[in-house]
């Protein structure tokens, strides 16, 4: 398979040879690769059927987890130096027809080859629908999950984009024999932002290193327990990021209205941060000036108990999609 001038080739049904480039438009520099990934742990259908992944009633997608785990070799060129890779990898293939900066997602990803063990999470998210998948091979078995539960636990916030993003994340799942306890702590955190032309929403996309402590029930007793290193991913839109500083009110939630349309917005405050954006839904209701437009005036108020504090913004398109606002909370009178 060739996409410009990226290349994909499949040595037999356990190896894949991958070639590529991009250029790094912040630091000037050209990337290649050239990577080797050999499967170890086996595949996963985790939408062998159609499924709706966008607003749209047309848009559907197919996801395969092909290598759910595999074993990476080769080189990265960076700008010219080269270094020899080797490490974990992962393979899946999504196909369909869907508007690609529609869909939000999670995703999350372990696997351990010397134990035959790996596991898969996909979370696809069309609000207000959510679609979440899960798989976890074990003992020569893939188990398929339902009733799976997905929670953010804890956030940091990216000061290169200006949003909050879930740095801790748990997952609870039940199938007909099994259930399953997940926590996921992020190590490392890359943003990758993916731009789209005029008002359509942009993507960020958090690229996520992180441990995984695993722990397997059946019939009520500890079948297997895992504690090992792997990847997450989290998606968000960018329209116009309103954020801000909010100081000693860690957990406080801040209102963010837009005194034209009388859309608010909401933020619980994390790691001294609020941070509040536009959508695709926000896109469909108005294509042209989705979440806020030039000149509009927001109002930005926060409440944690008796403290509260606001603030006004005006907002500028011409800034770089973002703007902030800090704000301080005071005790109010009883």
């Amino acid at each position: 398979m060739t996409i410009g001038s990226n290349t994909l080739l499949a040595l037999n049904d356990t190896t894949f040879v991958v070639n590529g480039s991009c250029y790094d438009i912040y630091q000037n520099i050209p990337i290649q690769w050239n990577l080797t990934y050999t499967m170890d742990v086996g595949s996963w259908f985790g939408a062998p059927e159609p499924m709706l992944v966008g607003h749209r009633p047309d848009d559907w997608m197919q996801w395969l987890s092909y290598m759910t785990g595999a074993n990476v070799h080769g080189t990265i060129t960076i700008g010219g130096i080269t270094y020899d890779m080797s490490g974990r990898g992962y393979h899946d293939h999504n196909w369909g027809e869907w508007l690609f900066d529609d869909p939000q997602w999670n995703w999350a990803q372990v696997s351990v080859p010397e134990e035959n063990v790996s596991l898969v999470l996909g979370d696809v998210i069309v609000p207000p629908a959510r679609s979440i998948m899960m798989a976890f091979k074990y003992n020569g078995t893939t188990i398929i999950f339902d009733e799976i539960n997905l929670s953010y636990t804890s956030y940091e916030f990216d000061p290169i984009t200006s949003k909050l993003y879930p740095d801790a994340y748990h997952v609870t799942a039940n199938s007909d024999e099994y259930r399953i306890n997940v926590t996921i702590n992020v190590i490392k955190n890359v943003p990758l932002v993916r731009s789209f032309p005029g008002a359509l929403p942009d993507y960020v996309i958090f690229e996520q290193i992180s441990d995984y402590d695993i722990t397997l029930f059946k019939a009520g007793g500890l079948v297997y327990s895992l504690n090992h290193g792997g990847f997450s991913e989290y998606t968000t839109h960018v329209v116009h990021t309103i954020y801000g500083r909010v100081l000693n009110a860690e957990g406080a939630l801040v209102t963010v209205t837009n005194t034209r349309t009388g859309m608010s917005k909401q933020s619980t405050v994390a790691s001294g941060y609020y941070s509040v954006d536009g959508n695709f839904l926000d896109y469909l209701v108005n294509d042209s000036a989705p979440w806020v437009a030039d000149g509009d005036i927001v109002y930005i108020e926060a409440v944690k108990n008796q403290n509260r504090g606001n603030t006004t913004l005006i907002v500028n398109m011409s800034v770089d999609k973002q703007q902030a606002a800090d704000i301080s909370l005071q005790p109010q009178p009883e």
